[in-house]
């Protein structure tokens, strides 16, 4: 039987790590499951949770959430590859989930998404996840695919520091058998509430639209720090 490798690329202190990887690692159930936190920088604090919870710390040589998804899914010791924000928390029974699909010939896919805490605006946009939208489809609805197929594709482009779960499913859904699976992630809307739910979502769209367009990655990726350093300010 197929067994799963869940890779969760990871910047944030420990406290957020507590917050989130716990629940993350209950939901796997009975079925063998291997955890990597990638972090781009060692941390001794969440090495030792990791330790406790029996998640595999390991850390990139450099920042960037393409380089350490790449680098998490070589170190990988099994055939099937999910990719996780650390932020989102999967349905519960997830990896029963991803192996079924991918025993039902389903090359590679993601789950719905729902915010928490929500409100109608978010709830509207989560609405959308359900759909095939190639051009927009992100990675806070999690991602899995064989590690054949990953390294078919060549990986996660890693020079775009921005729009790299994008791009990736872009040319995913192009060429594989790409299903959505109806259970629900959880992913977590604090950016929202901290940036202000309309103006963070207005700048995803147009950031979006100007990636398509051929905007530069690290102009764009500029203006992203930008926004948050202002509305911080404010």
């Amino acid at each position: 039987m197929k067994s799963l490798s869940v890779v969760i690329p990871s910047i944030e202190p420990i406290d957020t790590v507590k917050e989130f990887l716990p629940e993350i690692r209950l939901r796997s159930n009975q079925f063998l499951v291997e955890f990597l936190l990638v972090d781009a920088t060692f941390q001794a604090d969440v090495n030792n949770f990791c330790d406790e919870l029996g998640v595999k710390y390991v850390v990139s040589s450099r920042k960037g959430r393409a380089f350490q998804m790449n680098f998490g899914a070589s170190q990988a010791a099994h055939d099937i590859l999910f990719f996780l924000h650390i932020d989102s928390i999967p349905p519960p029974d997830f990896a029963r989930m991803v192996l079924d699909a991918v025993q039902n010939q389903q090359d590679c896919g993601c789950f719905r998404l729902r915010f928490a805490p929500s409100t109608i605006f978010l709830s509207f946009w989560a609405f959308f996840s359900r759909f095939h939208w190639r051009v927009a489809r992100g990675g806070d609805q999690g991602l899995f695919l064989s590690k054949q197929l990953f390294k078919a594709l060549g990986g996660f482009d890693e020079s775009l520091p921005i729009m790299e779960d994008v791009e990736f499913c872009h040319r995913l859904e192009k060429q594989a058998n790409f299903q959505i699976l109806k259970p629900k992630i959880q992913t977590s809307s604090r950016k929202y509430m901290a940036y202000g739910q309309y103006r963070l979502q207005w700048f995803f769209i147009v950031t979006t639209i100007q990636f398509w367009r051929g905007v530069s990655p690290e102009l764009l990726y500029k203006r992203y720090q930008k926004f948050l350093q202002k509305s911080n300010s404010k």
